[in-house]
């Protein structure tokens, strides 16, 4: 019986293989989004992180681990919340407590390309503000340092038990990038077989900017967040991008000026990460240089 903890990153592919991947491997058990058990998984997930130990809900995890499992050979937990709502190193202690014998996946991403599609999907929850504006009073850095999380599961796990991928390799040979998981979990290589839909597409650059200044329009309504569960920005969102289709090249020269002026904003951050992307490379053996990943 083999486990595997996939715990992120944020905006690496997750979506897709939590709705198209995981639930559909042969002779595997799936807990995480998607599955018919998520709302009690994300509650237990969130006392997980967030709760003391005196109201830990540690048997409650087990038993559910156990139910989900059943008679499988494989059981896959997914939540990239695991590499986000940390706690410290406690998220990942508890983790191993639940799971000692399980191997941990993590997928990181070039910043140069996370930060635009981080921003997008601010946009697209209904935040108002230029990236400008949501790098320099919304934007939690220290998610992008993508070292101290594989630490903090290194320590947990021991180093031998934790994979760092590049999501970059998702998107270049997805065929390749899933037969390792496959390996990895445990299950018979499907020859490439999955199909993966691209979830969570960025916007265009014409629907970036209407879509931002709908959300100004609406700031009254309360800003969806993380979860993307605020009030009518779904709505709000499909509007604006059918909007946008019929405008005139105005719109098209305000894109490319916003984009010239988001570009800056991503070149002054990226130094920021590259000190954690040097130790990231030390610490899992993984090669950035050759993505364009801000190093030293």
């Amino acid at each position: 019986m083999s486990t595997v903890l996939h715990a992120g990153f944020h905006k690496t592919g997750t979506t897709t293989l939590q709705n198209h991947f995981f639930p559909a491997l042969p002779g595997c058990a799936y807990a995480g989004p998607s599955a018919p058990t998520f709302s009690f998984f994300r509650l237990l997930a969130r006392n997980l992180w967030g709760a003391d130990d005196d109201e830990y809900l540690e048997h409650a995890w087990r038993g559910y681990l156990d139910d989900v499992r059943g008679d499988a050979s494989s059981l896959v937990v997914s939540y990239e919340n695991f590499s986000r709502r940390r706690s410290g190193s406690r998220t990942a202690q508890r983790l191993q407590r639940l799971m000692p014998d399980a191997r941990v996946v993590l997928c990181v991403r070039n910043q140069a390309t996370l930060l635009p599609s981080m921003y997008h999907q601010y946009l697209k929850h209904g935040g108002p503000k230029s990236m400008a504006g949501w790098a320099d009073r919304d934007l939690k850095r220290d998610q992008l340092r993508f070292d101290v999380v594989v630490a903090e599961y290194q320590d947990a796990f021991g180093a031998d038990r934790v994979t760092v991928l590049r999501y970059e390799d998702l998107l270049a040979d997805p065929a390749t990038f899933l037969a390792g998981l496959e390996r990895l979990i445990g299950v018979p290589d499907s020859g490439g077989a999955y199909e993966l839909p691209v979830m969570n597409r960025s916007l265009s650059g014409s629907g970036r900017v209407l879509l931002r200044q709908a959300n100004r329009v609406y700031r009254h309504r309360r800003y969806a967040g993380d979860d993307g569960q605020g009030d009518g920005a779904p709505s709000r969102h499909d509007a604006a991008l059918a909007l946008a289709r019929r405008l005139d090249h105005r719109l098209q020269r305000e894109a490319a000026s916003a984009e010239r002026r988001d570009q800056q904003v991503i070149e002054r951050l990226l130094p920021e990460w590259a000190e954690s992307n040097a130790r990231l490379q030390e610490l899992a053996g993984v090669r950035l240089g050759d993505q364009g990943y801000p190093l030293p």
